[in-house]
């Protein structure tokens, strides 16, 4: 059983104590005593390792209490020890259970391939190995190779590109990662929690989470209390006779209070965050977040929107800027894709009526074929996919590194539409208040591209960023972070700690973090 269920089974005892107390009372002991057993065996586990702390103080007052027949003020008392019990131990679990909750796609089925055929299959039983069916809307269980078809995935929730990628054969897919168009058949590398995602959880679910160094400050303040308090309990009985006072006494202290307190202001804070869609760590997370003075910030979602939007038209060979958008928006219109909603999102925009569409051919990964109005043939898609048409782009159609749509007709190119993800409006407000509070270092890390991580940065005023990071390669970067401090050393320094790391300074008018990955 847990803690939390350990403490809630006391609870329920004491407060049926509490309730024979009033009504039967001989039913009231046998209740109070088993719901302080847990009281009392941290008792005996701190005297036996030679302190006497706060639990040593509760021990005691409950005895006395018990042993005067008190049945209702031992029942409360024991009440309020386990209750604040039970809430360190929520502020400890709580995150531990939203990050289970996460993983919980290993208890959820896929599409085993056995001898050919497709049998349904826990995730947590797909092994090295083993051939998997993916398709559209379903998620890749583990990380695995591409055996068979063609499909997108979005990859943004490990990765943070923001446009979905595409993956044919031979190449490497990764575990909650999504199919968003298209089928493969998979060959697993490993199982879902060998796989890249889940030695990510892995880490924060093994991560200690539940104590902080102000509960600790606070329980070392509160066992101070505990000798004097037993004195004056003490003298109270010496001078009285009377138990009931000295037991008084001991319920009448500031230990318990204080020990209680840190741990549940932590877990009201963590409800509060929870409730704004932040989740923390833990308490000793949150009880850090005072001291940082440098914040490595994701892009997608993060400081973006996390929707591509129309950022750029470039019309050619007659075409108007509206004609281009009404023509790429009417052949992608109905399909499953960022750029899909973008472009139609944009045609809403400036009240653009999109033509009659008579027949499309979808190429998952590269592009539309599509005939509209009288017939026209067009095609809507990548580079690679023009090409293949024998379509040449001019050199001055440029996205400059941003994700792009050409449209062309007639073997003809007809202009280029370019998309970008733009910073959340609340994103600068965000930094400036960062800056106010004292972070002195912001660094911007993405699997984007470089012109489009660049843009960001140089919008929101971040002087460090790195373009084309996986997950890992963002960890390290956490990791040897503190290397950076190093460019205030001498350059001998500075070039050999470097070269070690990994990292380089790009010095200029901006500071660009970039790794040399190989």
């Amino acid at each position: 059983m847990s803690r939390p269920g350990r403490h809630a089974h006391s609870l329920a005892a004491l407060a049926g104590g509490g309730a024979a107390a009033m009504i039967a009372p001989p039913l009231a002991a046998p209740l109070i005593g088993l719901g302080a057993v847990p009281l009392f065996r941290r008792a005996m586990k701190r005297l036996r390792g030679g302190k006497v702390g706060v639990d040593t103080l509760d021990a005691a007052a409950m005895t006395i209490t018990m042993l005067t027949g008190q049945w209702m003020t031992a029942a409360v008392l024991g009440g309020l020890v386990e209750g604040g019990e039970l809430l360190r131990d929520l502020t400890a679990s709580r995150s531990r259970r939203v990050l289970g909750a996460m993983m919980s796609h290993q208890d959820a089925t896929c599409w085993k391939l056995v001898r050919g055929r497709r049998v349904a299959a826990r995730v947590a039983s797909i092994g090295a190995g083993d051939l998997v069916m993916v398709g559209n809307g379903d998620r890749i269980p583990v990380d695995a190779k591409v055996r068979q078809g063609r499909a997108i995935v979005d990859e943004r929730l490990l990765t943070g590109q923001p446009v979905p990628v595409t993956h044919t054969r031979g190449e490497s897919v990764f575990a909650m990662t999504v199919v968003t168009d298209g089928e493969l058949v998979v060959e697993a590398t490993g199982s879902a929690a060998e796989s890249r995602a889940g030695r990510i959880m892995t880490f924060l679910e093994n991560a200690p989470i539940g104590e902080t160094r102000m509960a600790d400050h606070a329980r070392r303040i509160a066992d101070r209390f505990v000798v004097p308090v037993m004195g004056a309990a003490v003298a109270v009985y010496a001078l009285t006779g009377n138990p009931s006072r000295a037991a008084s006494v001991l319920i009448f202290d500031l230990a318990t209070g204080i020990r209680v307190s840190a741990p549940t202001t932590m877990l009201a804070s963590l409800i509060a965050a929870s409730r704004e869609g932040i989740l923390i760590k833990g308490a000793g997370a949150m009880e850090k977040l005072a001291a940082i003075d440098a914040v490595i910030f994701d892009k997608t979602g993060t400081l973006t929107v996390g929707q591509p939007k129309v950022a750029g038209v470039t019309p050619l060979n007659g075409m108007s800027e509206e004609q281009l958008l009404a023509v790429a928006a009417g052949a992608d219109q109905g399909l499953n894709h960022p750029f899909a909603a973008a472009l139609t999102a944009e045609t809403e925009r400036r009240g653009i009526e999109l033509p009659h569409r008579i027949k499309t051919s979808y190429h998952i990964g590269l592009g539309v074929e599509a005939q509209m109005g009288k017939g026209v043939r067009f095609l809507v898609g990548n580079r690679e996919f023009l090409r293949e048409r024998g379509v040449t782009v001019p050199e001055h159609v440029n996205g400059h590194g941003l994700s792009e749509v050409i449209v062309a007709s007639s073997g003809m190119c007809l202009g280029a539409i370019v998309f970008t993800d733009d910073p959340r409006p609340e994103a600068p407000r965000t930094i400036d208040e960062l800056r106010a509070r004292g972070v002195t270092r912001m660094v911007l890390l993405s699997g984007d591209t470089e012109t489009a991580t660049t843009a960001v940065a140089q919008s929101l005023g971040l002087q460090e960023w790195a373009a084309r990071v996986s997950p890992q390669q963002k960890a390290d970067c956490v990791r040897r972070s503190r290397w950076e401090e190093a460019r205030t050393w001498p350059a001998p320094i500075q070039r050999w700690c470097f070269s070690m790391t990994g990292w380089s300074c790009c010095p200029g008018r901006s500071t660009r973090l970039a790794k040399a990955w190989g």
